[in-house]
């Protein structure tokens, strides 16, 4: 099965949506549309768990997963993932779309997943060698030096292969185990780049997350905690 990308949508593009058929969610117009009227009832910071189901089918399977939606400060995309599988997206230029509902109250049955720059967790602050990534294989990780990515209180810093750059940090939990989502501003090579991604501790305490460079590759990767001595 081939890996799934970000699904980048423009919401000037997509067909119009009746609101029986968003409330169904089964075209990906009304699944995107929900999403769009979800993110406009919370301002323009936060992250939370959505009761919209992931309409992914690995393998042909239902995904058991439900739509992670988030809003960063000074940015008026719309980000969202599956909780479950790699299905993932972002969607531009929706504010006022006739699913921007800015001045209606907020819906229910959502959970706060990020608070506001809630502190950053001691299982995820400090520095952490990636090992391991998708895309790129260990005799070009350490391109430049070794490979690392390292989470503060509110920004951090990374270096793989040619890229460096800073981050902007939102943390939160999910299902139990502390996650960080990220903002990032950097350098491919000594080109401008810039994207975001994901982290969340998992198994035997090791870093677990995906990089997504804007316009380009996205890659999983593996970290573990270096000594800070």
């Amino acid at each position: 099965m081939p890996r799934l990308k970000t699904l980048v949508t423009d919401f000037r593009h997509l067909p119009s949506v009746s609101p029986d058929e968003a409330e169904s969610g089964r075209s990906l117009p009304s699944f995107l549309a929900s999403i769009v009227a979800l993110a406009s009832l919370h301002g323009a910071e936060f992250a939370v768990r959505s009761p919209i189901p992931c309409r992914c089918r690995p393998r042909r399977r239902v995904c058991p997963g439900c739509i992670l939606v988030a809003r960063r400060l000074g940015a008026s995309e719309v980000e969202w993932r599956c909780s479950d599988c790699e299905f993932n997206g972002l969607i531009t230029n929706w504010l006022g779309s006739e699913w921007d509902l800015a001045e209606k109250r907020p819906i229910q049955n959502v959970e706060v997943i990020a608070p506001r720059r809630a502190p950053a967790p001691a299982s995820i602050a400090g520095r952490w060698r990636i090992v391991e990534m998708e895309v790129w294989g260990e005799d070009v990780l350490d391109l430049v030096e070794a490979a690392y990515i390292e989470f503060g209180s509110r920004h951090g810093s990374f270096r793989f292969v040619a890229f460096e750059g800073g981050i902007d940090c939102r943390y939160g939990e999910l299902e139990g185990r502390p996650t960080v989502d990220f903002s990032w501003r950097g350098a491919d090579d000594g080109r401008d780049a810039c994207g975001r991604g994901w982290a969340r501790v998992g198994a035997g305490g090791k870093l677990e997350g995906r990089f997504f460079i804007h316009a380009g590759d996205d890659s999983s990767f593996i970290a573990t905690r270096l000594n800070e001595s």
